[in-house]
């Protein structure tokens, strides 16, 4: 579990720094190698799991995917008019 730990702090601190749409799929592909991990040990071991370690590897997973909706918002336009000049433009002749 240190490893995975690790990882998640590792991927947790690097999605603060991602700034390209280069660094955010390089993000994107180990955020769903490890998820993919985690859900593998979660399928192995589920018997073996108390209630605690599962409900921490809930957790950890909510995590992660909070961290990647937030940079899927910053990376990803998502409906509606997203360019920045007609905001500006609009509210100029507004005032």
């Amino acid at each position: 579990m240190e490893n995975t730990e690790q990882t998640e702090h590792d991927l947790l601190e690097r999605a603060h720094q991602v700034t390209t749409l280069r660094e955010y799929f390089a993000w994107l592909q180990r955020w769903e190698e490890f998820i993919k991990q985690l859900e593998e040990c979660s399928r192995v071991k589920r018997s073996r799991f108390s209630i605690g370690v599962r409900q921490s590897l809930v957790a950890r997973i909510a995590r992660l995917e909070g961290a990647k909706t937030r940079l899927q918002r910053r990376f990803i336009p998502s409906g509606g008019d997203y360019s920045g000049d007609n905001n500006g433009k609009t509210r100029l002749a507004g005032d």
